[in-house]
């Protein structure tokens, strides 16, 4: 990650969960890009099983994610004038003040905006089909269903394993993770708990919450296990580590891997899929 004059002159302060922390500190560290192993598969391979996650910059064409975010935030604007402020450019995608909880339409699914030409041409495009199929070593496949999300002013994901949600069938699934457009950590990007996938001091974690069936199990709520990312890395061990994101970049973990995410005041686009 490029070295600005603000972030060498004193470290950023970058909301987490409920707390605001230092960047870089111990409790949040910069994620370092995996793109010098691109050319070997096999210690892509080993790096995804010992880190439990690949960041890849630029594994999307910049120009195909600006397309889909302005689809994005064209399809979020015809559906209220109250969602983005006026005051902006369409494209810089900024909220208006008064959105809040519950005005940010909900995307997930099969849906218009899902399955249109800009979306799709990003995250089921050539790039990521080739990527997987080097990395599975077959012809990779996704679910209908795409995780598409902007999230309100202020608004967070707490610390969760997509297990909880998607453990159904084939475990050998990777989330892939892409950001619609540039995101910085002021903004609010994805965190990893590195670690939290094989280190001992997770092993009643994994087996306890990270392999509960919350809609198996008949559970009401978000199925996040904790708003706090210091309550995972206090009691079990492991390492934040997040980064600022340029359109085209992807974070690619396993199902059992801890993250939160946070946004500020930008409609933060962006969409997970999973391929197997």
């Amino acid at each position: 990650m490029a070295t600005d004059a603000r972030s060498a002159s004193k470290p950023r302060i970058v909301k987490l969960g409920t707390r605001e922390v230092e960047f870089p500190s111990p409790y949040l560290q910069e994620l370092k890009d995996s793109n010098h192993l691109l050319g070997d598969v096999e210690l892509l391979r080993q790096e995804f099983h010992n880190q439990g996650y690949l960041f890849i910059r630029g594994l999307h064409s910049r120009e195909e994610v600006l397309d889909a975010r302005l689809a994005v935030l064209r399809y979020i604007k015809d559906l209220g004038e109250d969602k983005l402020s006026t005051e902006y450019p369409l494209e810089d995608g900024v909220l208006n003040p008064r959105c809040g909880k519950g005005c940010v339409p909900f995307m997930e699914g099969k849906n218009n905006i899902t399955h249109s030409d800009p979306v799709r041409k990003v995250i089921e495009g050539r790039r990521p089909f080739q990527f997987f199929k080097t990395l599975i070593g077959a012809e990779p496949k996704t679910f209908d269903f795409k995780w598409l999300r902007a999230i309100h002013r202020e608004g967070y994901t707490g610390v969760h394993t997509d297990y909880v949600y998607m453990s159904r069938g084939t475990h050998q699934l990777y989330t892939m993770w892409t950001p619609i457009g540039d995101v910085t950590l002021e903004m609010g990007t994805l965190c990893v708990c590195e670690g939290s996938h094989r280190l001992p001091g997770f092993k009643h974690f994994q087996e306890t919450y990270g392999s509960c069936d919350i809609e198996k199990a008949n559970l009401v709520g978000t199925g996040w296990f904790t708003n706090d990312p210091y309550e995972i890395t206090s009691k079990f061990g492991g390492q934040w580590k997040t980064a600022d994101f340029k359109a085209g970049d992807v974070l690619i973990f396993g199902l059992r891997y801890g993250v939160p995410r946070d946004w500020a005041f930008n409609a933060g686009m962006s969409c997970k899929i999973n391929y197997y």
